[in-house]
């Protein structure tokens, strides 16, 4: 819980709104807890145990009727990466037609992208921020269309390899790739969209600004 909570403060994420719809969100979370003790107390533990099941049961058919729904929705056309800076060298050999960089409004031109060559290459300055703070950009509506205009320019080559990313690939590059992935794909659930970044990108923790 600590953890978490270093986490999101770090990602700017205690501002006004957030708090007070998380302290908000207490009250029918424990309305919740205090209807199961009662329902608890008012049955047999045969029958409670019954309902549980039948609950989980129910909670797996949902999830795998997701899974199944997700597979079956066509892929993008193209080829997807996301990444952070340190790992930028990694991937230059990789036949990458596109690259979207993310960074800090002061941070320097990533050096590895020299040896990208033949690219289309979009630089976007903001930080990673959820809300607006003294000494820091925020994302706004203008950077979100500059990402939409350079997926609009990988939609337009099928064959591509698109190359995302930002400090460290874990927050605006995910945002971003969702966003561009979802621009590809507008028939597919905004579920299926993250569920698909996650895939590529393990230690995905979005951007909510940007989302």
């Amino acid at each position: 819980t600590a953890a978490l909570t270093l986490a999101l403060f770090r990602q700017g994420a205690f501002d006004t709104a957030n708090v007070i719809g998380g302290c908000a969100a207490v009250v029918p979370t424990s309305i919740g807890v205090w209807i199961g003790q009662k329902s608890r107390n008012a049955m047999s533990p045969e029958m409670f145990r019954r309902i549980f099941l039948v609950g989980l049961l129910c909670i797996g058919l949902h999830m795998a009727r997701g899974l199944l729904y997700g597979r079956s929705m066509s892929l993008p056309p193209f080829k997807v990466t996301i990444c952070g800076i340190p790992e930028l060298p990694q991937h230059c050999a990789g036949g990458v037609s596109h690259v979207l960089s993310i960074i800090d409004t002061h941070e320097p031109r990533p050096s590895a992208l020299d040896s990208y060559s033949g690219i289309e290459h979009e630089l976007i300055r903001f930080d990673d921020v959820v809300a607006e703070y003294p000494g820091f950009e925020a994302c706004t509506p203008a950077h979100i269309e500059k990402v939409l205009a350079f997926g609009e320019r990988v939609h337009a080559r099928p064959d591509g390899h698109v190359l995302v990313h930002c400090h460290a690939g874990v927050s605006r590059s995910t945002a971003s790739m969702s966003l561009i992935l979802a621009q590809a794909l507008p028939d597919r659930p905004a579920a299926a969209i993250l569920d698909e970044v996650l895939r590529i990108r393990p230690q995905t923790w979005p951007n909510l600004r940007i989302l």
